[in-house]
């Protein structure tokens, strides 16, 4: 015959957060990190997202564009930080 064990309260329901192992807290900082970058996106970013720039278009990666532009000559990191905000 098996016995029940006595409800957890709930402080200890929330324990795991603190007691997790190594893989929870880096994803829990990988994911605050993505979220404060797609927050500050405005204020990091030099390039408006939604400006065309033909004569630049395709770049590669570089000091001025850290991932290139795209076909439209946007720079693919500015879009991308405005992209983790939708």
């Amino acid at each position: 015959m098996s016995t029940l064990a006595a409800p957890r309260s709930e402080h200890e329901r929330w324990r795991w957060l603190v007691t997790g192992g190594w893989s929870l807290r880096v994803g829990l900082v990988g994911i605050f990190t993505i979220g404060a970058l797609a927050i500050f996106a405005p204020w990091i970013t030099p390039y408006d997202p939604t400006v065309l720039g033909l004569e630049g278009g395709l770049q590669p990666p570089g000091p001025a564009h850290w991932f290139g532009t795209d076909q439209l000559g946007r720079d693919i990191l500015t879009r991308v930080l405005y992209a983790a905000r939708t």
